[in-house]
């Protein structure tokens, strides 16, 4: 039997309905990879996922419960880099924190519709 999540979705005032161009498909990826993650590894119990517009910018966070990990000894997966590159071919960023005490933190960060 495959592990289960609680998951809570937030959608801030002010995210946009659609997202331009490969943004709206790319986040998409980009979230789920985040999912499937916490799924397989985190251990945790719940995941949140928080989308907001500020700044300009879209923010995106998929944070869990979970073991968490340490982030030096994953920077080079495969899985992860991949994501970063993902989140570069949508003009942003991608930054991952974790702990093995309060879980992992995955924040995309990108530019946000005109």
């Amino acid at each position: 039997m495959a592990p289960e999540l609680e998951t809570e979705l937030v959608v801030e005032e002010g995210f946009p309905s659609e997202l331009p161009g490969m943004m709206g498909g790319g986040l998409l990826r980009l979230l789920q990879e985040a999912l499937i993650n916490a799924l397989k590894h985190s251990g945790g119990r719940c995941v949140r996922v928080s989308l907001r517009c500020e700044g300009g910018e879209i923010e995106a966070e998929v944070a869990d419960d979970g073991a968490g990990f340490e982030t030096d000894a994953s920077s080079s997966g495969l899985g992860l880099a991949s994501m970063r590159e993902r989140a570069v071919a949508l003009g942003g960023r991608l930054e991952i924190t974790s702990d093995p005490a309060r879980g992992t933190r995955v924040s995309i960060r990108a530019p946000g519709p005109s």
